[in-house]
């Protein structure tokens, strides 16, 4: 298959690569070549002045995307490479309008950002997650919200950027600030967008 995998150590043998290993205790076990360099351009140094600000992985389904992104993203925040994790992605369904949603702004994010949430909770205690998030080490932040800001220090996560239209994905690029990487993920063949919104589903190619 095209896909990747993550799972828990098992025993006390070593079941692959030491770099495989996140902080928590998972593997991510690469599977094709360009999961490879993937992966390789994911745990490359955030301070070096060698390794890409800006990584853009684009690919069908299920091709490990956005879980290698997180559990990197995990595993240098656990390692203190970075001191905040922030996700975020475009607020739009794929058929169903849910209509409008209480709480709080992280709240109202929360059920989109479900899929990455779902893999740091597989990693990590409910309190340790509580606590990161109570803290902002942990941040889920609106994509409307992040322009004017400025992301220092961090490791950020846009997913399902297929369905960003060029001026959210250019101000996203201009957020970036020293010692920060930020990762998109997408699949342009899967686009939600009406036929009547700009997306930039046609130049998000990777």
């Amino acid at each position: 298959t095209n896909t990747a995998s993550s799972k828990k150590k098992e025993n006390n043998g070593n079941n692959g690569n030491d770099n495989n290993k996140a902080a928590s205790g998972r593997y991510f076990f690469p599977r094709t070549i360009r999961q490879e360099e993937y992966a390789s351009l994911l745990r490359s140094s955030v301070a070096s002045y060698d390794t890409p600000d800006i990584i853009v992985a684009s690919g069908p389904a299920g091709t490990c995307k956005t879980l290698a992104a997180t559990l990197v993203g995990e595993e240098k925040l656990m390692a203190g490479e970075v001191s905040r994790l922030v996700l975020t992605r475009p607020a739009v369904s794929a058929d169903e309008s849910l209509g409008f949603l209480p709480g709080s702004l992280e709240d109202k994010m929360h059920v989109w950002l479900l899929p990455i949430l779902d893999v740091l909770r597989a990693g990590m205690k409910p309190r340790e997650l509580e606590r990161m998030m109570t803290s902002d080490a942990v941040e889920i932040c609106s994509l409307s919200h992040m322009r004017g800001r400025t992301f220092h220090d961090s490791y950020v996560i846009i997913d399902e950027c297929q369905n960003t239209t060029p001026a959210q994905m250019l101000m996203l690029m201009t957020r970036i600030g020293a010692g920060s990487r930020m990762v998109f993920t997408g699949d342009p063949m899967q686009h939600d967008r009406r036929p009547s919104s700009s997306s930039s589903s046609s130049s998000f190619s990777g």
